[in-house]
């Protein structure tokens, strides 16, 4: 862990991240990379656990996976984004990353750096945050640009992305 002041790392620590990926090495290593940064991380690796842990516990932030098992990252996006909770969508996809952006939705294309998720999180945990966040390998608005776009446009997104191959 690089050297983080006292004063960060107790703020960190009170930042509490779910990770939805259902790949188990991605998964692993975000949660673990946000330990070691002093973030306290919960995983899922479904859209339906992921929606179950956010009734259930209170996040500050949500990085998930677009392509999951059993629902999708716009399922997690639009139910997180309903309670308030900034989400950071990832795909391998090209044109998915493609419709996000157009969308003006929070998102990281992968592979990325896990540098640009903790830039993602201090951006969003930043009193006021309201300018775009953006990274050589991610297009990451405010979350409070992305709320500003109605549930209906995350539903209409995941509709058009379910009918085709998004990964």
């Amino acid at each position: 862990m690089a050297s983080i002041d006292r004063n960060t790392l107790s703020k960190r620590h009170l930042t509490r991240i779910l990770v939805v990926e259902d790949i188990l090495d991605i998964r692993i290593l975000l949660v673990e990379m946000l330990r070691e940064e002093g973030y306290d991380a919960a995983e899922a690796d479904t859209a339906t656990s992921a929606i179950a842990q956010l009734r259930q516990s209170c996040f500050s932030a949500v990085i998930s996976d677009v392509l999951l098992p059993v629902g999708s990252g716009f399922d997690v996006a639009e139910y997180a984004q309903r309670i308030n909770v900034p989400v950071l969508l990832s795909t391998g996809d090209l044109d998915a990353a493609d419709r996000l952006e157009r969308a003006g939705l929070c998102h990281l294309r992968k592979p990325f750096r896990l540098s640009d998720v903790t830039k993602w999180i201090e951006e969003e945990m930043r009193p006021g945050a309201t300018e775009p966040f953006n990274s050589a390998f991610s297009t990451v608005p405010s979350h409070n640009h992305a709320v500003a776009h109605p549930a209906s446009m995350v539903r209409t997104i995941a509709q058009h992305d379910t009918s085709s191959d998004v990964g």
